[in-house]
């Protein structure tokens, strides 16, 4: 909602015109926490959809046989989104910032450790080599962040 420069629109012809003339539009709290409720809205509704569609996932595997990879790759995503909830209720507390930021690089790192096993368990089981375009991003996109990983880092000096 676009709300004047404070003044009767009258006297400052529009928001255009009033902020022209020096007047500080309004910062309206409330603009900001209605923001702020519908996204908490949002993700309020898509953890319950996602939470209904894992309990109905639940019952499926109770009553039938599913494919052990398919399982195993299943199971690995849930962890993966569980950790990732916990992570985020301790960033919630702000004194957490750096030890969550480090918590989410682990979680990250394990992640793609193990995305990179199933890889090589799908290479030895079909006993075929991977497609070279994909493999060499892969690849150069593994050398890039060992590039990052290990270069030193420099920090500007705070007395200059």
């Amino acid at each position: 909602m676009v709300r004047n420069c404070g003044l009767p629109l009258r006297a400052c012809g529009s928001l255009q015109a009033g902020l022209q003339a020096g007047h500080q539009m309004p910062i309206n709290v409330n603009d900001f926490a209605n923001a702020n409720s519908a996204f908490q809205d949002q993700i309020k509704i898509e953890l319950q959809r996602a939470t209904t569609t894992l309990n109905h996932i639940a019952t499926l595997l109770q009553a039938g046989f599913a494919d052990p990879q398919v399982l195993s790759e299943f199971r690995e995503s849930v962890d993966r989104v569980r950790e990732s909830g916990w992570i985020a209720q301790q960033g919630l507390d702000a004194a957490q910032t750096q030890k969550t930021t480090e918590m989410l690089f682990a979680h990250r790192a394990r992640a793609v450790i193990s995305l990179l096993a199933h890889l090589r368990r799908e290479i030895e089981r079909t006993h075929q080599p991977p497609a070279m375009a994909p493999l060499q991003e892969l690849l150069d996109a593994s050398s890039s962040f060992q590039k990052a990983a290990i270069a030193p880092r420099t920090f500007a000096d705070p007395r200059k």
